[in-house]
């Protein structure tokens, strides 16, 4: 089945043609979006180097200065045609497309669709954002500063083809995907078989909607091919006009294909994270979380048994409707030593960080 990889780039270049004489004639239709977001972050206690020492792959540098996301964005639609552009820089596509080919490390996103028939139903391909999870790559669109473990463990991004739909009143959304992998735009080589996933999301009202994701596919790992399971559920709630409440749910299950029950692993994990607005252009959020990843399916340098928790505090200041200034506070802890801190392993880990966020 490895034509299906090349049949899949084959579909993006050729709905990048079927929109690219219209973009060129219909300037108006194509919009340019810049982002960035430079932060500082200090795990209290140490000092020893510059790299974070917890699972966490945005703000993964400490005591210095550095650009977690710096982002261009080039979005184009009409009627029957649409395509999306991002270029992107900072240490967030250096944690998370290590393990990408050359030019693709910085392709944050890059994908085009056509609308099949005159309903809201869209073919699109190429680099697509994760259908998976409540928090963003970006910053400025979640509730607290840093990602929640349960972001940091599944797919910021996926390679594939999507159909999608959306109802006339908006309220539902539905899209079956086909892809490349886990995070993945290069699939292995001993890996012919595509990834499967869905996503349906309804809104019951303009305060309250509930999502829930899926994949299955197969992973390589130490040579062995695995079959992978795995479900997200979150709700988005807002409460009146001062709180928004977000929470989720993980759970995946990862098996050696010649099976057993002894060969069986499980992973699972959990967020809620909540907002107040406090006063003008004030807000605080707080989010407590957990992770468990008992038999090291997604956690693999951490022992085997590990439990990881997590209680995060922050607060925001919009200097003005384009720039965000933001503070946390973050506790990570563990049933066992898992923290390189001073030079010691350790059972907590505590950091403060700041972000400035700019988009335009």
């Amino acid at each position: 089945m490895g034509y299906l990889s090349h049949f899949m780039k084959r579909i993006f270049y050729l709905l990048l043609l079927c929109f690219a004489n219209n973009a060129l004639a219909q300037k108006d239709s194509l919009q340019i979006s810049f982002y960035v977001e430079p932060y500082y972050s200090i795990e209290i206690g140490d000092n020893t180097d510059h790299n974070r020492h917890a699972p966490i792959y945005c703000y993964n540098r400490q005591n210095e200065v550095d650009i977690n996301l710096g982002l261009i964005q080039f979005a184009y639609k009409n009627n029957k045609t649409r395509a999306n552009l991002g270029i992107g820089a900072g240490t967030y596509m250096q944690a998370n497309y290590v393990n990408e080919q050359d030019a693709l490390k910085y392709v944050f996103e890059g994908n085009a669709g056509m609308r099949l028939g005159k309903k809201e139903l869209w073919l699109d391909a190429g680099i697509l954002p994760s259908h998976i999870g409540f928090e963003s790559a970006i910053g400025s669109t979640n509730i607290n500063l840093s990602r929640s473990m349960l972001a940091e463990n599944t797919p910021y991004y996926e390679a594939g083809v999507r159909v999608s739909y959306t109802s006339k009143n908006e309220k539902l959304y539905m899209a079956m995907l086909m892809l490349n992998g886990w995070q993945k735009i290069r699939r292995e080589d001993d890996n012919q078989i595509p990834s499967f996933g869905h996503q349906i999301s309804y809104k019951f009202s303009d305060k309250f909607l509930v999502n829930w994701s899926t994949y299955a596919g197969i992973e390589i790992v130490d040579s062995l091919k695995n079959n992978r399971f795995f479900s997200n559920l979150y709700f988005d709630a807002t409460l009146g006009t001062k709180w928004r409440i977000m929470a989720g749910w993980d759970i995946g299950t990862q098996q050696l294909q010649n099976g057993g029950k002894d060969s069986q692993k499980l992973w699972h994990s959990g967020a809620v994270s909540a907002q107040y607005h406090l006063h003008a252009n004030w807000d605080i959020n707080a989010r407590a979380e957990f992770y468990h990843d008992h038999d090291m399916v997604i956690l693999t340098d951490l022992p085997d048994g590990t439990s990881l928790y997590g209680a995060t505090v922050g607060v925001d200041y919009k200097v003005s409707p384009n720039f965000l200034w933001r503070f946390e506070y973050r506790n990570l802890f563990s049933n066992k030593n898992v923290f390189y801190i001073a030079e010691e392993n350790k059972m907590q880990n505590n950091a403060l960080t700041t972000s400035w966020t700019y988009k335009f």
